[in-house]
């Protein structure tokens, strides 16, 4: 195993700028609604100042995160082989919508629980979307894809979906696995879900440096985990046709190690 201390040291600092913006940002979020609601009512409405800190963050930084995804990862490329009925989850304030594709795509439907982020990507589908894709793309009301009753009243039904985008979805996710589970629910037979995704390090200074840091990570930066077994969690979702993840070359010292892949539901399959 390499060591490497000093790019050892440099990754494993790397959380913190993060952290500390994140906590500033909960930490103004939280005093703007104090001033405005008082104390008891701000204390009531902790999940929606959750809700709002991170959108705000997300807002704040998102072009960072589009451009690394653009430029140094399949994010671009996965989104784009999108095609048919496609289900967008974590759709956040838009980053993928660049890279559909309206021609290979009949219908969209994003899911964003975080109402603050759905706002955004409201706003983003109506000012700077193509039509093409305008036109295809419903955003539901915020909610998760666990929702069944929200779901099928906008026709997202078992065995409906030719696509689910899940870009970095499943770590920020209260439970993934039935995240993963309802995904695999709604593909049709031969459907994919196309994915990327950061999971636990397979290195073991690594994870123990990841179990030090997450719980001010999750505090921080929206609930997202460092230490899910993501893979594993795929793998049980459901009966998939030629299981395989595509890891980063990223080293073992590298935090957020990425996974990614287009899974394929079998025809043939039995559920879970």
């Amino acid at each position: 195993m390499p060591w490497n201390l000093r790019r050892r040291w440099n990754s494993y600092t790397d959380p913190i700028q993060p952290i500390k913006y994140g906590i500033r940002t909960f930490s103004a979020t939280f005093v703007a609604t104090l001033r405005a609601e008082g104390l008891l009512r701000t204390l009531l409405a902790l999940p929606r100042v959750r809700d709002e800190a991170f959108a705000r963050f997300y807002r704040e930084l998102g072009i960072h995160f589009a451009q690394y995804e653009s430029q140094q990862t399949p994010v671009p490329a996965l989104v784009a082989s999108a095609s048919g009925t496609v289900l967008e989850l974590g759709a956040g304030n838009g980053n993928q919508l660049a890279y559909l594709d309206a021609a290979k795509i009949t219908r969209v439907y994003g899911i964003e629980p975080n109402p603050s982020l759905a706002a955004d990507l409201h706003a983003r589908l109506e000012k700077r979307v193509n039509p093409a894709l305008r036109e295809k793309y419903t955003l539901l009301p915020p909610c998760r894809v666990e929702d069944v009753d929200v779901l099928e009243r906008h026709g997202v039904v078992e065995a409906s979906v030719d696509t689910v985008v899940c870009m970095q979805v499943l770590c920020s996710a209260t439970q993934p696995e039935a995240v993963a589970r309802a995904a695999y629910r709604l593909l049709k037979p031969g459907g994919r879900l196309v994915f990327w995704e950061h999971h636990i390090s397979h290195d073991w200074l690594t994870r123990l440096v990841q179990l030090l840091w997450n719980p001010l990570w999750r505090l921080a930066v929206g609930g997202c985990d460092m230490r899910k077994d993501v893979v594993g969690i795929l793998e049980q979702a459901g009966e998939w046709e030629g299981f395989e993840t595509l890891e980063s070359s990223e080293e073992p010292w590298t935090m957020k190690p990425r996974i990614s892949g287009a899974l394929t539901k079998p025809k043939s399959y039995r559920t879970y």
